[in-house]
């Protein structure tokens, strides 16, 4: 496999070199980079296209973040309106 990230986020053939394993990985390595005391209100914005794989992808990214801290649902709608973005908006929050 070639370089995943490039300008405009991970490339690559789904299910092959994107794979769910992969996203939950990156999911994770998020977390743990993002929950660091070097930031204090951690925030997360997944942005996705209209493919289809998109939402596998997504799924797995969200389940990697969930997995390795809690994630407070209750900022999410609250953020969005906040942002005015439209999209899910994730908050990590320390434990």
């Amino acid at each position: 496999m070639g370089r995943l990230f490039g300008t405009d986020g991970a490339r690559g053939v789904a299910n092959a070199e994107l794979t769910p394993e992969l996203a939950m990985n990156i999911g994770r390595a998020a977390a743990m980079v993002l929950i660091s005391d070097e930031v204090e209100h951690p925030t997360i914005l997944i942005g996705k296209d209209t493919r289809l794989s998109c939402d596998m992808l997504e799924g797995a990214l969200i389940a990697g973040l969930y997995e390795y801290r809690r994630v407070d649902g209750k900022c999410i709608s609250w953020s969005v309106h906040k942002s005015r973005v439209g999209i899910n908006l994730l908050y990590i929050q320390r434990i």
